[in-house]
């Protein structure tokens, strides 16, 4: 199975409020892009940077009430990401990192 997925979704960096974009994971990179035409806010993941993964349970880890895959980072920040059309977006999108991350 390949690693290629394309994704619409909302994220979150630290907190921050979610912003929507669209989510591409390949082989060894994660990238989020999002913000406005204007003012564009993207960020990409080397995936060795994950140091742990999970979807997130309570509320607070949730994006707008959505099932969301919670990254811990390396480096201590944490990003949130929540899918937004696909059901079953985010169970998959978590066991393909996890799958990279373990592997």
């Amino acid at each position: 199975m390949g690693l290629d997925l394309s994704l619409p979704v909302m994220w979150s960096v630290n907190g921050a409020p979610a912003r929507p974009g669209r989510l591409d994971l390949s082989v060894s990179t994660l990238r989020l892009e999002g913000g406005r035409r204007a003012v564009p806010h993207d960020r990409e993941i080397d995936l060795a940077e994950i140091e742990k993964a999970f979807v997130g349970r309570r509320s607070a880890q949730r994006i707008g009430g959505r099932s969301t895959l919670v990254l811990e980072l390396r480096g201590g920040e944490t990003v949130r990401i929540a899918g937004v059309e696909r059901p079953g977006a985010v169970r998959e999108l978590a066991e393909r990192i996890l799958q990279t991350v373990s592997g």
